[in-house]
């Protein structure tokens, strides 16, 4: 969590497109997500193309058993 913490906020500060985060974990699965709201997905898609990303994943990935599964989905309601 604190890593998440520390490299995020300087990850995505020069990204227009990038709204939000949240990071939950589901503790019996021992899984986490990260769900990242953008305004598009091909700005995503171009952030996670970037060396910064790649660098900052790179250094998480010891953290994780597996690397991460990458969704892009449509928000169709938000209450």
């Amino acid at each position: 969590r604190e890593v998440y913490r520390r490299t995020t906020p300087d990850l995505v500060a020069g990204q227009e497109d990038w709204v939000s985060a949240i990071f939950t974990a589901n503790r019996d699965k021992d899984t986490i997500t990260v769900v990242a709201r953008w305004t598009n997905a091909e700005s995503y898609e171009r952030f996670k193309a970037s060396d910064e990303y790649v660098e900052v994943m790179a250094g998480l990935a010891r953290y994780f058993a597996h690397p991460p599964t990458v969704e892009v989905n449509e928000i169709l309601v938000e209450l």
